[in-house]
């Protein structure tokens, strides 16, 4: 039996149907090409879509944070001259990851767990 660290799983939507594109934007993100360190990332088609999008697993998500990674999908996407339609979570995340993607997104640098209600709410019913 073995055991793995936490991952963190989401796929890129692009407005395309350029499979190259979506690969492309993957070699640039994932570590094994030079991209970013615990980032796995391939381009896929998804022809019931009519799109293609770059699945993504951060597998050391403590080290590199989802809102960097994104961040590089999307500079490489306007490199590339393709839109972002959207994101897709693929299983769950944690509070603390999400916390800090919104202080980088939002710039609420200051953002505490306290300040989410549905926190809040758990807290001061126990």
């Amino acid at each position: 039996m073995g055991a793995r660290g936490r991952l963190l799983a989401f796929n890129v939507n692009l407005r395309s149907d350029d499979l190259e594109v979506a690969r492309a934007i993957a070699r640039a993100v994932r570590e094994r090409d030079g991209g970013l360190r615990g980032v796995r990332a391939l381009g896929v088609r998804l022809p019931s879509r009519g799109h293609v999008q770059v699945s993504i697993n951060i597998t050391q998500p403590d080290r590199v944070p989802l809102y960097r990674v994104l961040e590089l999908v999307r500079a490489e996407a306007r490199r590339w001259n393709v839109a972002i339609s959207g994101t897709e979570l693929i299983g769950t995340l944690r509070l603390s990851d999400l916390l800090e993607t919104a202080r980088y997104s939002l710039g609420l640098h200051g953002l505490r767990e306290t300040q989410v209600l549905d926190t809040g709410l758990a807290d001061s019913s126990a």
